[in-house]
């Protein structure tokens, strides 16, 4: 779902982060951390857990838009944190 919002959106000339998948079962911290609230998506200083819908990445995504107006356009989107 995520590569193919990516995708929709540099069709539309819109900036589109690098995606960066992480395992957290590779970081025991992280599993800790995000077992029971996976998939997590980060957006620059943005996160959502429990990640099950489009509208809620096209909504985070949509943060993108904003922050490169202000000039600054955080550069990867990391499922599992």
């Amino acid at each position: 779902m995520i590569a193919a919002l990516l995708e929709q959106r540099s069709a539309q000339g819109l900036h589109s982060p690098t995606l960066v998948e992480r395992d957290i079962s590779t970081d025991p911290d992280w599993e800790r951390a995000f077992f029971a609230t996976i998939p997590v998506v980060e957006l620059g200083d943005r996160r959502l857990e429990l990640v099950t819908s489009a509208t809620k990445l096209r909504a985070l995504l949509a943060t993108l838009d904003d922050a490169s107006t202000a000039g600054a356009a955080p550069e990867a989107v990391s499922p599992g944190h």
